[in-house]
Protein backbone atom coordinates (compact mmCIF):
# COMPACT_ATOMS: atom_id res chain seq x y z
CA UNK A 1 0.00 0.00 0.00
CA UNK A 2 1.35 3.51 -1.19
CA UNK A 3 0.38 7.07 0.36
CA UNK A 4 -0.62 9.92 -1.53
CA UNK A 5 1.09 12.46 -2.30
CA UNK A 6 -2.44 14.76 -0.69
CA UNK A 7 -1.66 12.98 2.59
CA UNK A 8 -4.98 11.53 2.21
CA UNK A 9 -5.55 7.44 1.76
CA UNK A 10 -3.12 5.12 0.10
CA UNK A 11 -4.37 4.10 -3.23
CA UNK A 12 -5.29 0.87 -3.94
CA UNK A 13 -2.38 -0.88 -6.17
CA UNK A 14 -3.87 -2.56 -8.67
CA UNK A 15 -3.34 -6.05 -9.66
CA UNK A 16 -1.57 -6.63 -12.86
CA UNK A 17 -1.01 -9.97 -14.93
CA UNK A 18 1.67 -12.68 -15.80
CA UNK A 19 2.84 -10.45 -18.87
CA UNK A 20 2.98 -7.00 -16.79
CA UNK A 21 -0.95 -5.86 -18.21
CA UNK A 22 -3.25 -4.10 -15.49
CA UNK A 23 -6.01 -6.78 -14.74
CA UNK A 24 -9.83 -5.62 -15.86
CA UNK A 25 -12.72 -6.63 -16.55
CA UNK A 26 -13.25 -4.81 -19.71
CA UNK A 27 -13.62 -6.19 -22.90
CA UNK A 28 -10.23 -5.12 -24.60
CA UNK A 29 -8.18 -6.80 -21.51
CA UNK A 30 -9.98 -9.48 -22.19
CA UNK A 31 -9.30 -9.86 -25.41
CA UNK A 32 -5.68 -8.93 -25.19
CA UNK A 33 -5.05 -11.52 -21.96
CA UNK A 34 -6.51 -14.19 -24.54
CA UNK A 35 -4.16 -13.86 -27.42
CA UNK A 36 -1.26 -12.84 -24.89
CA UNK A 37 0.34 -10.10 -27.05
CA UNK A 38 1.02 -6.76 -25.71
CA UNK A 39 -0.91 -3.46 -27.93
CA UNK A 40 3.25 -3.08 -29.13
CA UNK A 41 4.35 -6.13 -29.90
CA UNK A 42 5.13 -7.00 -33.31
CA UNK A 43 2.09 -9.67 -33.99
CA UNK A 44 -0.26 -6.45 -33.08
CA UNK A 45 1.43 -4.18 -35.46
CA UNK A 46 1.73 -7.15 -38.28
CA UNK A 47 -1.74 -8.19 -37.74
CA UNK A 48 -3.49 -4.54 -37.18
CA UNK A 49 -1.58 -1.28 -37.93
CA UNK A 50 -0.13 -2.40 -41.06
CA UNK A 51 -2.74 -3.36 -43.08
CA UNK A 52 -4.38 -0.11 -42.34
CA UNK A 53 -1.04 1.62 -43.02
CA UNK A 54 -1.51 -0.33 -46.13
CA UNK A 55 -4.94 0.46 -46.79
CA UNK A 56 -4.38 4.24 -46.73
CA UNK A 57 -1.14 3.96 -49.10
CA UNK A 58 -3.02 1.99 -51.43
CA UNK A 59 -6.63 4.84 -51.58
CA UNK A 60 -3.46 7.91 -52.29
CA UNK A 61 -2.39 5.69 -55.22
CA UNK A 62 -6.04 4.49 -56.09
CA UNK A 63 -6.35 8.34 -57.67
CA UNK A 64 -3.49 8.38 -59.31
CA UNK A 65 -2.15 5.23 -61.01
CA UNK A 66 -5.34 2.62 -61.45
CA UNK A 67 -3.21 0.19 -62.58
CA UNK A 68 -0.51 0.43 -60.24
CA UNK A 69 -3.00 -0.29 -57.14
CA UNK A 70 -4.76 -3.32 -58.70
CA UNK A 71 -1.19 -5.78 -58.22
CA UNK A 72 -0.83 -3.96 -54.68
CA UNK A 73 -4.53 -4.76 -53.92
CA UNK A 74 -4.13 -8.49 -54.89
CA UNK A 75 -0.96 -8.33 -52.65
CA UNK A 76 -2.09 -6.37 -49.70
CA UNK A 77 -5.21 -8.70 -49.52
CA UNK A 78 -3.67 -11.50 -49.65
CA UNK A 79 -1.51 -10.28 -47.11
CA UNK A 80 -4.36 -8.96 -45.00
CA UNK A 81 -5.95 -12.24 -45.30
CA UNK A 82 -2.76 -14.45 -43.90
CA UNK A 83 -3.16 -11.71 -41.16
CA UNK A 84 -6.32 -12.75 -39.81
CA UNK A 85 -5.39 -16.32 -40.44
CA UNK A 86 -2.34 -15.68 -37.99
CA UNK A 87 -5.02 -13.80 -35.44
CA UNK A 88 -7.15 -16.89 -35.74
CA UNK A 89 -4.17 -19.27 -34.67
CA UNK A 90 -3.19 -17.39 -31.52
CA UNK A 91 -6.47 -16.95 -30.78
CA UNK A 92 -6.90 -20.84 -31.01
CA UNK A 93 -3.41 -21.10 -29.15
CA UNK A 94 -4.59 -19.71 -26.10
CA UNK A 95 -7.59 -21.52 -25.83
CA UNK A 96 -6.10 -24.92 -25.89
CA UNK A 97 -7.86 -25.46 -29.56
CA UNK A 98 -4.23 -26.07 -31.47
CA UNK A 99 -3.02 -28.76 -33.54
CA UNK A 100 0.81 -29.14 -33.87
CA UNK A 101 0.19 -32.04 -36.29
CA UNK A 102 -1.56 -29.87 -38.68
CA UNK A 103 -1.26 -27.26 -40.82
CA UNK A 104 -0.76 -24.03 -39.46
CA UNK A 105 -2.63 -25.76 -36.18
CA UNK A 106 -5.82 -25.63 -37.47
CA UNK A 107 -8.32 -28.62 -39.43
CA UNK A 108 -7.07 -30.91 -42.20
CA UNK A 109 -7.08 -29.06 -45.68
CA UNK A 110 -6.91 -25.93 -44.03
CA UNK A 111 -3.87 -25.33 -46.71
CA UNK A 112 -6.25 -25.89 -49.62
CA UNK A 113 -8.93 -23.77 -48.37
CA UNK A 114 -6.21 -20.68 -48.06
CA UNK A 115 -4.95 -21.44 -51.54
CA UNK A 116 -8.49 -21.45 -53.03
CA UNK A 117 -9.48 -18.09 -51.11
CA UNK A 118 -6.67 -16.39 -52.12
CA UNK A 119 -7.61 -16.82 -55.54
CA UNK A 120 -11.27 -15.75 -55.15
CA UNK A 121 -9.70 -12.45 -53.50
CA UNK A 122 -7.26 -12.40 -56.87
CA UNK A 123 -10.11 -12.75 -58.98
CA UNK A 124 -12.50 -10.76 -57.30
CA UNK A 125 -9.84 -7.76 -57.66
CA UNK A 126 -8.97 -7.88 -61.21
CA UNK A 127 -12.22 -8.29 -62.77
CA UNK A 128 -13.39 -4.95 -60.41
CA UNK A 129 -10.55 -3.68 -62.33
CA UNK A 130 -11.44 -4.68 -65.65
CA UNK A 131 -15.07 -3.74 -65.40
CA UNK A 132 -14.27 -0.53 -63.73
CA UNK A 133 -11.55 0.10 -66.77
CA UNK A 134 -13.95 -0.59 -69.26
CA UNK A 135 -17.20 1.28 -67.72
CA UNK A 136 -14.29 4.10 -67.43
CA UNK A 137 -13.73 4.18 -71.21
CA UNK A 138 -17.41 4.59 -72.17
CA UNK A 139 -18.42 7.37 -70.12
CA UNK A 140 -18.67 10.88 -71.84
CA UNK A 141 -16.21 13.17 -71.87
CA UNK A 142 -16.55 17.23 -72.75
CA UNK A 143 -13.68 18.84 -74.71
CA UNK A 144 -13.55 23.06 -75.29
CA UNK A 145 -12.03 25.00 -78.24
CA UNK A 146 -11.33 22.54 -79.99
CA UNK A 147 -10.26 23.05 -83.90
CA UNK A 148 -12.36 20.47 -86.23
CA UNK A 149 -8.91 18.56 -86.99
CA UNK A 150 -8.47 18.04 -83.65
CA UNK A 151 -12.13 16.58 -83.00
CA UNK A 152 -12.08 14.44 -86.02
CA UNK A 153 -9.15 12.80 -84.01
CA UNK A 154 -10.70 12.21 -80.70
CA UNK A 155 -10.79 8.41 -79.75
CA UNK A 156 -14.49 8.41 -79.95
CA UNK A 157 -17.96 9.10 -81.45
CA UNK A 158 -18.98 12.58 -80.77
CA UNK A 159 -22.16 13.14 -78.92
CA UNK A 160 -22.36 17.15 -78.78
CA UNK A 161 -20.54 19.96 -80.71
CA UNK A 162 -20.82 23.84 -80.32
CA UNK A 163 -19.48 26.18 -82.34
CA UNK A 164 -16.92 28.33 -79.87
CA UNK A 165 -16.39 31.38 -81.36
CA UNK A 166 -12.53 31.62 -79.94
CA UNK A 167 -11.26 34.66 -77.50
CA UNK A 168 -12.67 37.55 -79.90
CA UNK A 169 -15.94 36.46 -78.78
CA UNK A 170 -17.16 36.40 -83.18
CA UNK A 171 -18.19 33.34 -85.17
CA UNK A 172 -16.46 33.06 -89.13
CA UNK A 173 -12.59 34.28 -87.89
CA UNK A 174 -9.33 31.82 -87.60
CA UNK A 175 -9.87 31.36 -84.50
CA UNK A 176 -12.83 29.63 -84.28
CA UNK A 177 -13.41 26.46 -82.29
CA UNK A 178 -15.58 23.57 -81.15
CA UNK A 179 -16.81 22.40 -77.65
CA UNK A 180 -18.84 19.60 -76.70
CA UNK A 181 -18.70 15.89 -75.77
CA UNK A 182 -17.69 12.59 -76.56
CA UNK A 183 -18.04 9.27 -75.98
CA UNK A 184 -14.11 7.53 -75.41
CA UNK A 185 -14.27 3.87 -77.14
CA UNK A 186 -11.77 0.99 -75.37
CA UNK A 187 -9.07 -0.26 -76.90
CA UNK A 188 -10.30 -3.45 -78.58
CA UNK A 189 -7.17 -5.30 -78.05
CA UNK A 190 -7.42 -4.63 -74.28
CA UNK A 191 -11.18 -5.43 -73.90
CA UNK A 192 -9.82 -8.85 -75.63
CA UNK A 193 -6.72 -9.41 -73.31
CA UNK A 194 -9.37 -8.70 -70.20
CA UNK A 195 -11.42 -10.92 -70.83
CA UNK A 196 -9.05 -14.22 -71.69
CA UNK A 197 -7.24 -13.27 -68.22
CA UNK A 198 -11.25 -13.50 -66.37
CA UNK A 199 -11.63 -16.42 -68.60
CA UNK A 200 -8.37 -18.15 -66.97
CA UNK A 201 -9.26 -16.82 -63.95
CA UNK A 202 -12.20 -18.60 -63.08
CA UNK A 203 -11.29 -21.49 -65.10
CA UNK A 204 -8.24 -22.07 -62.13
CA UNK A 205 -10.23 -21.01 -59.71
CA UNK A 206 -13.37 -23.34 -60.24
CA UNK A 207 -10.32 -26.16 -60.64
CA UNK A 208 -9.06 -25.16 -57.65
CA UNK A 209 -12.61 -25.37 -55.84
CA UNK A 210 -13.40 -28.80 -57.86
CA UNK A 211 -10.09 -30.28 -56.08
CA UNK A 212 -10.56 -28.98 -52.59
CA UNK A 213 -14.15 -30.32 -52.29
CA UNK A 214 -13.52 -33.38 -54.34
CA UNK A 215 -10.51 -34.57 -52.52
CA UNK A 216 -12.64 -34.21 -49.47
CA UNK A 217 -15.60 -36.36 -51.05
CA UNK A 218 -12.80 -39.09 -52.13
CA UNK A 219 -11.28 -39.12 -48.09
CA UNK A 220 -14.78 -39.48 -46.74
CA UNK A 221 -15.72 -42.08 -49.94
CA UNK A 222 -12.77 -44.16 -48.49
CA UNK A 223 -13.47 -44.40 -45.21
CA UNK A 224 -17.21 -45.23 -45.85
CA UNK A 225 -15.19 -48.56 -47.50
CA UNK A 226 -13.74 -49.49 -44.97
CA UNK A 227 -14.59 -51.70 -42.27
CA UNK A 228 -15.79 -49.53 -38.53
CA UNK A 229 -12.77 -50.33 -37.09
CA UNK A 230 -11.03 -49.16 -40.14
CA UNK A 231 -8.88 -51.73 -40.91
CA UNK A 232 -9.22 -54.03 -43.70
CA UNK A 233 -8.59 -58.46 -44.43
CA UNK A 234 -7.00 -60.31 -45.92
CA UNK A 235 -6.31 -63.96 -45.42
CA UNK A 236 -5.80 -67.56 -47.01
CA UNK A 237 -8.62 -69.78 -46.89
CA UNK A 238 -6.96 -72.59 -48.22
CA UNK A 239 -5.11 -74.90 -48.14
CA UNK A 240 -4.04 -74.24 -44.85
CA UNK A 241 -0.69 -72.70 -43.99
CA UNK A 242 1.50 -74.32 -43.96
CA UNK A 243 1.35 -77.11 -46.37
CA UNK A 244 2.53 -79.32 -47.97
CA UNK A 245 3.18 -79.56 -52.55
CA UNK A 246 2.47 -82.82 -54.36
CA UNK A 247 4.06 -84.55 -57.23
CA UNK A 248 2.76 -86.49 -59.80
CA UNK A 249 4.24 -89.87 -60.39
CA UNK A 250 7.23 -88.84 -62.50
CA UNK A 251 8.73 -86.38 -59.41
CA UNK A 252 7.00 -83.00 -60.95
CA UNK A 253 5.56 -80.55 -58.55
CA UNK A 254 2.02 -80.06 -59.18
CA UNK A 255 0.56 -76.57 -59.06
CA UNK A 256 -0.85 -75.20 -56.04
CA UNK A 257 -4.81 -73.57 -55.95
CA UNK A 258 -5.00 -70.92 -53.35
CA UNK A 259 -7.97 -69.23 -52.21
CA UNK A 260 -8.40 -65.66 -50.50
CA UNK A 261 -10.70 -63.81 -48.73
CA UNK A 262 -11.15 -60.38 -47.20
CA UNK A 263 -12.22 -56.26 -47.86
CA UNK A 264 -8.97 -55.65 -49.33
CA UNK A 265 -9.44 -57.84 -52.29
CA UNK A 266 -12.87 -54.95 -53.30
CA UNK A 267 -10.30 -52.47 -53.81
CA UNK A 268 -7.86 -53.79 -56.13
CA UNK A 269 -6.24 -57.03 -57.29
CA UNK A 270 -3.51 -58.73 -55.29
CA UNK A 271 0.69 -58.50 -55.49
CA UNK A 272 2.11 -61.63 -55.49
CA UNK A 273 5.72 -61.98 -53.59
CA UNK A 274 7.51 -65.66 -54.07
CA UNK A 275 10.69 -66.11 -51.54
CA UNK A 276 12.49 -69.60 -52.11
CA UNK A 277 11.83 -70.52 -55.63
CA UNK A 278 12.90 -67.31 -58.26
CA UNK A 279 11.60 -69.50 -61.23
CA UNK A 280 7.79 -70.43 -59.84
CA UNK A 281 5.03 -68.53 -61.79
CA UNK A 282 1.76 -67.09 -59.80
CA UNK A 283 -1.26 -65.52 -61.34
CA UNK A 284 -0.22 -61.71 -61.95
CA UNK A 285 -3.66 -60.48 -60.86
CA UNK A 286 -6.16 -61.73 -58.51
CA UNK A 287 -10.06 -61.15 -59.00
CA UNK A 288 -12.41 -60.75 -56.25
CA UNK A 289 -13.27 -64.80 -56.50
CA UNK A 290 -9.64 -64.77 -54.53
CA UNK A 291 -8.46 -67.36 -57.14
CA UNK A 292 -4.51 -68.08 -57.33
CA UNK A 293 -3.22 -71.08 -59.56
CA UNK A 294 0.95 -71.14 -58.55
CA UNK A 295 3.09 -73.15 -60.72
CA UNK A 296 6.18 -74.09 -58.88
CA UNK A 297 9.83 -73.76 -60.72
CA UNK A 298 12.55 -75.37 -58.81
CA UNK A 299 12.29 -74.78 -54.73
CA UNK A 300 15.00 -76.53 -52.53
CA UNK A 301 13.55 -75.68 -49.59
CA UNK A 302 10.02 -73.56 -47.78
CA UNK A 303 8.34 -71.41 -50.25
CA UNK A 304 6.41 -68.17 -48.79
CA UNK A 305 3.77 -66.62 -51.09
CA UNK A 306 3.03 -62.99 -49.64
CA UNK A 307 -0.22 -61.57 -50.99
CA UNK A 308 -0.63 -57.34 -50.59
CA UNK A 309 -4.03 -55.73 -52.09
CA UNK A 310 -2.74 -52.91 -54.21
CA UNK A 311 -5.92 -51.12 -52.81
CA UNK A 312 -4.63 -51.13 -49.66
CA UNK A 313 -0.81 -51.87 -49.17
CA UNK A 314 -0.59 -52.03 -45.66
CA UNK A 315 -2.66 -55.29 -45.26
CA UNK A 316 -0.71 -58.60 -46.45
CA UNK A 317 -0.59 -62.30 -45.66
CA UNK A 318 1.56 -65.13 -46.18
CA UNK A 319 1.52 -68.87 -47.03
CA UNK A 320 4.36 -70.97 -46.41
CA UNK A 321 4.17 -74.22 -48.56
CA UNK A 322 7.19 -77.17 -48.19
CA UNK A 323 8.37 -78.98 -50.83
CA UNK A 324 8.36 -82.73 -50.57
CA UNK A 325 11.49 -84.91 -50.71
CA UNK A 326 11.89 -86.50 -54.55
CA UNK A 327 10.88 -89.90 -54.87
CA UNK A 328 14.15 -92.95 -54.78
CA UNK A 329 13.95 -94.49 -57.77
CA UNK A 330 16.41 -97.68 -55.91
CA UNK A 331 13.00 -98.31 -52.77
CA UNK A 332 10.41 -98.22 -55.56
CA UNK A 333 9.65 -101.88 -56.69
CA UNK A 334 9.02 -102.86 -60.05
CA UNK A 335 5.32 -103.57 -60.88
CA UNK A 336 5.51 -104.81 -63.76
CA UNK A 337 8.14 -107.61 -63.18
CA UNK A 338 6.75 -109.46 -60.05
CA UNK A 339 9.62 -111.54 -58.55
CA UNK A 340 9.18 -115.66 -59.17
CA UNK A 341 7.43 -117.78 -56.05
CA UNK A 342 9.86 -119.16 -53.78
CA UNK A 343 9.83 -122.86 -53.70
CA UNK A 344 10.85 -123.24 -50.41
CA UNK A 345 8.00 -121.54 -49.41
CA UNK A 346 4.87 -123.32 -48.53
CA UNK A 347 1.96 -122.35 -50.40
CA UNK A 348 -0.92 -124.07 -48.30
CA UNK A 349 -4.12 -121.80 -48.52
CA UNK A 350 -6.45 -122.44 -45.91
CA UNK A 351 -10.23 -122.37 -46.96
CA UNK A 352 -13.39 -122.34 -45.50
CA UNK A 353 -16.21 -124.70 -45.65
CA UNK A 354 -19.88 -124.70 -45.24
CA UNK A 355 -19.53 -126.17 -41.69
CA UNK A 356 -16.79 -124.01 -40.48
CA UNK A 357 -14.48 -126.72 -40.14
CA UNK A 358 -11.04 -125.52 -42.46
CA UNK A 359 -9.42 -127.72 -45.33
CA UNK A 360 -6.04 -127.26 -46.30
CA UNK A 361 -5.99 -127.53 -49.64
CA UNK A 362 -1.87 -127.38 -51.19
CA UNK A 363 -1.01 -126.23 -54.59
CA UNK A 364 1.37 -127.65 -57.30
Amino acid sequence: MSKSRSGGPPAPVQPQTSDGMVASNGKAAQFWRAVKVSPGSGVTILVFIAPALAVAALWNLRESNMYLAAPLQIVLGSVAFLGSILAIVVVFARLGLYDASKALGLPSGTVRALIALILLIIFVIFSNVVFGNLASSGRETSFNYLSTEQVAALPGPVIKRNADPGPDGEFGTADDGFSGTYRASPNSDAVALGGQIVTALITLVTAISAFYFGSGSLESAAKALQLPDGANTLKVDSPGTPAMMERDPGGTLLPVIIRLSGTALDQGSAQIDRQGDPTGVATASISESGMVTYHPGAPTGPVTLTFRSTGDATVSTQLVLHVPPPPDPAAEPDLEDPPPPDPEVDQTVVADTNEGSPVEERRP
